[in-house]
């Protein structure tokens, strides 16, 4: 039965209702989602400047010496993913899954790993100097951090649990580590 209140049918209001709010989910989804296109290029070419990769899975892929350069990695699940010597300068890894990534000697300027997950992460030998790096929020537990340089980037309230600093670099250190985690974290320089 259907209850009439003037000329509206309140059951096929509410199933209308139902269909729109269905609908616009399922748009605002695909809408936050990844370029297919720009996936598709960075598969093909190992190269996606200033391309939409957020919310991509990527893990466990071999993205060597990628050029992600101002790509859009927010929420990106790059997971075991092997990203030596990619090139991050201006990315957007906000949220990422870079948990078990082995990101040995990448390169980093700008770029903003805000809230990232890197736990267990491979960061040896990386640079992260250059102007700003913003890790605030970020999940290095466990991650190996031998031969990097620190100056310049903002670990406020990061958590490094039983993380590895193994000849690391901080001379001249002009960035944050606020509030940060370091509970049996190994240090030695």
């Amino acid at each position: 039965k259907s209850l009439r209140v003037g000329r509206i049918n309140l059951r096929h209001s509410r199933f209308s209702l139902t269909l729109f709010v269905t609908a616009f989910c399922i748009m605002g989804n695909d809408a936050a989602a990844f370029d297919a296109e720009d996936l598709q290029r960075l598969k093909d070419t190992n190269s996606c400047v200033n391309c939409d990769l957020s919310e991509a899975m990527l893990s466990h892929q071999s993205l060597q010496e990628a050029d992600l350069t101002g790509a859009n990695l927010y929420r990106a699940d790059l997971s075991f993913a092997d990203l030596q010597r990619a090139n991050f300068y201006y990315a957007d890894l906000t949220e990422a899954n870079l948990e078990d990534a082995d990101l040995r000697k990448a390169s980093f300027e700008e770029t903003n790993f805000k809230k990232a997950n890197l736990s267990r992460a491979d960061l040896r030998d990386t640079d992260l100097s250059l102007v700003i790096v913003n890790m605030e929020g970020a999940n290095l537990n466990g991650v190996a951090l031998g031969g990097a340089n620190l100056r310049g980037a903002n670990f406020t309230h990061a958590s490094f649990i039983d993380a590895k600093f193994i000849n690391y670099e901080a001379t001249g250190y002009n960035g944050q580590f606020c509030c940060a985690d370091l509970t049996y974290t190994f240090l030695t320089g």
